[in-house]
């Protein structure tokens, strides 16, 4: 389903473009690998954030300042099955989300075609 989110006018001199992506992959130990969605519109009208996502993908938004190191707009959602964006409080709580649904999605796999160990 397309995701959508509203982006309000901002100053471009200040802020950098806004941002959506999905996690489509989060390794133990390391950082999310994330597939990146696009910012439709310009710094003095807004626009809008979108992204491809079912229910149960987790995604992250938000908005880069000039001024200072970091992304304090940074927001960790989950999709629900309507659409709609959850918060996730941290980015520990979206890896976990992140790995209890790929745990419940993951094909099984067959051990009798899994190749010898030496």
């Amino acid at each position: 389903m397309r995701i959508a989110k509203k982006v309000q006018p901002y100053n471009g001199r200040l802020y950098g473009r806004p941002y959506i992506a999905k996690v489509v992959k989060w390794p133990v130990g390391c950082r999310a690998e994330l597939q990146w969605g696009t910012f439709l519109g310009e710094p003095e009208t807004g626009g809008e954030l979108e992204i491809e996502a079912k229910p149960g993908d987790v995604l992250r938004y938000g908005q880069k300042t000039k001024r200072s190191s970091g992304d304090p707009s940074a927001q960790w959602v989950l999709v629900t099955s309507l659409g709609a964006l959850t918060v996730i409080p941290s980015e520990l709580e979206a890896a976990r989300s992140f790995r209890q649904n790929w745990q419940l999605t993951a094909p099984a796999v067959d051990p009798t075609l899994q190749g010898e160990t030496r």
